[in-house]
């Protein structure tokens, strides 16, 4: 199970998600840690949600895109992205039409992209049936078991204004907490990538970056800060008055 997050924030993006993948034994059921966001080129970040199998193949397509296309940001590669995983969907219906009779229970996947070429922040949300939509006019988006969770705490901040700074305490929390709401699925470790301008060679360029663990350990902290003056803060509202 999975929940990957989005975030277009004023001078960037965010993205975040769980780090546990459960795949199918004979078995039953098995839980593993895995890294859940993947990288297009320099500028560009991408995850999903669904069948592990159907989000390789849409992984190993865009590792053949050319390196011009991979550069070239959402708006230039959204329908090769698109093409990719409309063929790979009907491959897998025409799969399971052809074993069970029925296009139920094919395999498919709900998946997030997102850049920020030109200093401009992208969302783009392609669902299980290939449709398509650009979500950085809402600030965010959400994919996964925890969706629905992530959704109702987003829609309380205009995430738009917030700086990536922010945004990564923010995306930290939503995780954090669907896990820890018990989310069947969900678990350590939080992974958090950022898209922002940076400085290399005396020359500003847009690059993804993954926060590594001295930084997330201070979000961490900072979360729980943040939790705690929340918490005195309602004391203080509903407290009887003597």
């Amino acid at each position: 199970m999975t929940l990957v997050i989005v975030l277009a924030c004023k001078d960037g993006i965010v993205m975040a998600s769980d780090g546990q993948v459960t795949t199918i034994s004979s078995g039953g059921p098995i839980r593993q840690m895995g890294a859940k966001i993947k990288q297009i080129g320099q500028s560009t970040l991408w995850s999903g949600s669904g069948e592990v199998g159907f989000i390789q193949k849409v992984e190993k397509a865009i590792e053949r895109f050319p390196f011009e296309l991979k550069n070239a940001g959402i708006d230039e590669i959204k329908s090769q992205i698109i093409r990719v995983i409309h063929k790979i969907r009907k491959d897998a219906l025409d799969l399971h039409t052809g074993l069970h009779g029925s296009e139920k229970g094919a395999s498919s996947a709900d998946l997030l992209f997102a850049d920020c070429k030109d200093g401009i922040p992208k969302i783009l949300h392609v669902n299980a049936d290939v449709k398509d939509t650009e979500l950085q006019e809402f600030g965010y988006g959400a994919t996964g078991i925890g969706d629905t969770f992530a959704y109702t705490i987003l829609m309380n901040y205009y995430v738009n204004i917030f700086s990536v700074d922010l945004g990564k305490v923010l995306a930290y929390r939503v995780i954090k907490d669907a896990m820890e709401v018990g989310a069947f699925g969900l678990g350590e470790p939080i992974d958090i990538w950022t898209i922002t301008q940076v400085k290399e060679k005396d020359k500003k360029i847009v690059k993804a970056c993954r926060v590594e663990k001295e930084e997330m350990e201070a979000i961490r902290d900072t979360c729980n800060s943040w939790k705690a003056v929340e918490a005195e803060i309602f004391e203080t509202i509903v407290k009887p008055k003597k």
